[in-house]
């Protein structure tokens, strides 16, 4: 409907323009040519405006959908920590007491320095899942799916707060690095079961801590 007024305010006003013309009423010539300008300006200003809010409403769907997908990793991380406290917490049990060393203030994976957490003390008295422990690993997945469509898509000029872009572009920088790194802690830790393996050492061994840490130490 809209176009169609449009078009025909548009004749009506050339046949105006027309007709003054004619009669060579050049005041009322230029008022027209105002009005004609005008509308051509408004129009445009119009339709920008429309484009700027379409705009700034999917930015908002963008922004909800990425911090959805922050809020996930971020679970999936604290899940990560609380296996690695537990797997930490085994280790410190069967290997580091059974060797009398200290546990590490921490390691290097590549150009990378891990500090290594304080960890509670192993309590479970009843052994359960200690062989476990050392052949399950919690790594991070992330959620990028958000993220690659803005990459993808060309809508990550959507994001004006240049702040915040830089933010967002930081942190799946840093998840990235963590998933490389987190693959060399994949592959030391299938040396460690290999080994355990090769010692007599089952993830389902039920043998109490203090015949494992005797193990351990013996070899």
């Amino acid at each position: 409907r809209e176009p169609a007024r449009d078009s025909g305010a548009r004749q009506m006003i050339l046949r105006r323009v027309i007709e003054h013309t004619r009669k060579q009423e050049w005041t009322a010539i230029l008022i027209d040519l105002v009005i004609v300008v005008l509308g051509v300006f408004i129009g445009i200003q119009v339709s920008n405006w429309n484009e700027e809010r379409s705009e700034r409403v999917l930015e908002a769907r963008y922004l909800a959908s990425l911090a959805e997908d922050i809020r996930s990793d971020i679970r999936e991380i604290d899940t990560t920590i609380e296996v690695s406290l537990w797997r930490m917490s085994v280790l410190e049990e069967l290997a580091f007491k059974a060797s009398g060393e200290p546990v590490p203030a921490g390691f290097r994976i590549g150009d990378v320095a891990v500090p290594a957490n304080a960890v509670p003390p192993y309590t479970d008295t009843e052994n359960k899942a200690v062989g476990l422990a050392l052949v399950y690993m919690r790594t991070l997945d992330g959620n990028r799916s958000t993220y690659e469509t803005l990459i993808n898509t060309g809508g990550i000029g959507l994001l004006r707060d240049p702040t915040l872009l830089k933010q967002v572009q930081e942190y799946y920088a840093a998840v990235e690095e963590i998933q490389d790194t987190e693959k060399n802690l994949v592959h030391d830790k299938n040396r460690t079961v290999d080994a355990a393996h090769d010692a007599g050492f089952s993830p389902m061994d039920s043998r109490n801590v203090a015949e494992l840490r005797a193990m351990f130490g013996g070899n």
